[in-house]
């Protein structure tokens, strides 16, 4: 950056932060391109209602790693997915950092020096970072490189995703679900209710 930044204070941290973040939606999108893969809903437009339904980013991530624990099971994908899922995971928890920490600057017009760093009026967040005996601050090129690492990531679910394109769901079967439904219907069709209006009557009534 150049020294162009030093006429905006903090200017140069919070386009690094914007950045970071941006990069992150890349990383929302890839995982929504592999729900979608794995799910093969054929509608587009209901497919992205159901994904972007959960407010909370890790129930996003959950309903996929469920989904795809049965359409990837027993095929190479499966490992893949889990490294692929495990890492998205980590990342998400250094978005949530940069999501909630502050900016905080240092020194003068000279020489300043801005950095990314826990809120400094959360008493809880401050008892964890003391009991993990570090006080993590994010630089601005530190948050060019998380972002550029969001954007590795990104690409790497985009790729997974095309990969999957001819991916063939294994057969349902016959679930517990679809067998209690039947034994459900089979009873109700063998036992009507008398009482309902055109039932036909029962062997133990006596027909008129």
């Amino acid at each position: 950056m150049t020294s162009d930044w030093n006429k905006y204070v903090g200017a140069e941290l919070y386009w690094s932060l914007g950045n970071a973040m941006n990069q992150w939606q890349h990383v929302e999108i890839g995982v929504f391109h592999v729900f979608r893969r794995v799910t093969q809903i054929p509608n587009d437009l209901i497919a992205s209602a159901v994904f972007f339904s959960p407010i909370g980013f890790r129930d996003k991530l959950a309903m996929v790693n469920s989904s795809a624990a049965y359409a990837l099971a027993g095929s190479p994908h499966e490992a893949r997915w889990i490294t692929l899922s495990n890492k998205v995971g980590e990342k998400n928890k250094r978005r949530n950092q940069l999501a909630h920490f502050m900016s905080l600057h240092t020194g003068n017009s000279d020489d300043l020096q801005s950095h990314l760093r826990p809120n400094l009026f959360d008493a809880k967040a401050a008892l964890q970072w003391h009991k993990e005996g570090r006080m993590p601050q994010y630089s601005p090129q530190q948050l060019r490189d998380i972002g550029t690492s969001f954007g590795r990531l990104s690409q790497k679910l985009e790729n997974f995703a095309t990969e999957l394109a001819d991916l063939k769901l294994p057969s349902p079967g016959k679930s517990p679900l679809q067998e209690d439904d039947h034994a459900s219907a089979t009873e109700n069709t063998a036992h009507p209710d008398p009482n309902l209006p055109g039932a036909l009557p029962s062997p133990s009534r006596k027909i008129p």
